[in-house]
């Protein structure tokens, strides 16, 4: 009925809907971000923790919303493209402006866990498409991604509760020696002074607006790429998984205004490891998946690449270091750029092959 409406629609008028929904998506997630930020203040964990399990779970809310709907309506490369896409505008394109508009250092002890948990859920995605017959993801595997995203929140913070017994108060003295930030998310932050009521409704309201516009969104891409003569994984990839992925971006953009990057690191790294097992999982579970080959070709490959190169960053980086300073990982701003670059080209590469008509 949706797409019926959007039919009479002009090109560009249907282009203007579409950036009118996804930035829905983006204000509502980020109310919901708010809320999601506010609540966390009682848990006592540390910012990046925070932005990889809590703040990331309300920013990837549009994508697995978004890719559970097209699911069920058994569209699998919209479903798929829209989770790795995100993996991909998050780590190349978000990633990219943190690391060379801001000064990202990391505590070892907190990034390595997160990051192990990213690169490996990535990879376990791309090897079960490949190896299951006709490279059609079953139910039940998505049943198992979100189990095991349980696992990775759950381990999560029970690791950081140990580091804080072990630790007690000196993390905090840690944290403001190595510019991580406390507990907070920023003094006088508007998510710090919600109530607990105003919280609750910042979450559940965003929620809704956010299962919303969604429900909207996945009739006016399905349209729009049939118009364009373009595939669904290349919308789906691009111009979906950039919109639904600006809940990241903008939390990135104030984790460097407010010189919080663990947190907009955090938050990245945590959306990476829910777009592999909450977003393609639920949508898995909803409706079995099939991998077209355009993954195999591009989209696994690329996903793979800026994932993995960030670790052997880390590791060079560390090479560097002796002592005290071993506990640390420091981001070099030329990687920014290179991840910028990553990124567009992918970008063009695939408009420049995919693009059948206007």
């Amino acid at each position: 009925m949706l797409q019926e409406f959007f039919h009479s629609f002009p090109t560009w008028a249907l282009l203007l809907s579409i950036v009118v929904s996804i930035l829905i998506l983006g204000v509502s997630a980020d109310k919901m971000v708010d809320g999601a930020a506010s609540l966390a203040r009682y848990t006592g964990l540390s910012p990046l923790v925070i932005g990889a399990t809590i703040i990331s779970l309300g920013t990837t809310m549009p994508e697995m919303v978004v890719s559970v709907f097209a699911a069920f309506y058994g569209d699998s490369s919209l479903a798929l493209g829209n989770g790795v896409g995100s993996i991909i505008a998050d780590t190349a394109l978000i990633m990219g402006l943190l690391v060379l508009c801001g000064r990202v250092v990391l505590e070892r002890r907190s990034i390595s866990n997160v990051s192990w948990w990213r690169d490996l859920s990535a990879s376990a995605l791309v090897l079960a498409a490949f190896l299951f017959p006709q490279n059609i993801l079953p139910r039940w595997f998505g049943f198992i991604l979100l189990a095991l995203l349980v696992v990775f929140l759950l381990q999560t913070y029970f690791q950081q509760v140990h580091i804080k017994q072990q630790e007690g108060s000196s993390i905090a003295l840690n944290e403001a020696a190595s510019g991580s930030g406390g507990h907070s998310l920023e003094d006088g932050d508007e998510s710090e002074q919600l109530s607990l009521a105003r919280s609750l409704l910042y979450l559940l309201a965003g929620l809704a607006l956010v299962v919303g516009s969604s429900r909207v969104l996945l009739p006016q891409v399905q349209l729009f790429a049939l118009r364009l003569g373009v595939s669904k994984d290349i919308i789906a990839t691009t111009l979906v998984a950039f919109g639904t992925s600006l809940p990241e971006l903008t939390t990135a953009l104030a984790a460097i205004r407010k010189k919080k990057e663990a947190l907009g690191v955090g938050n990245i790294m945590g959306a990476d490891i829910l777009n592999a097992l909450f977003v393609v999982g639920a949508a898995t579970a909803t409706n079995p998946i099939r991998v077209e080959p355009a993954f195999f070709r591009i989209h696994f490959p690329v996903m793979l690449f800026v994932l993995w190169t960030l670790r052997l960053v880390f590791l060079g980086q560390l090479r560097k270091r002796e002592g005290r300073n071993r506990n640390q990982w420091t981001i070099p701003k030329w990687y920014g750029l290179f991840l910028l670059i990553v990124y567009a080209s992918y970008i063009l590469l695939q408009y420049l092959g995919g693009v059948k008509h206007i």
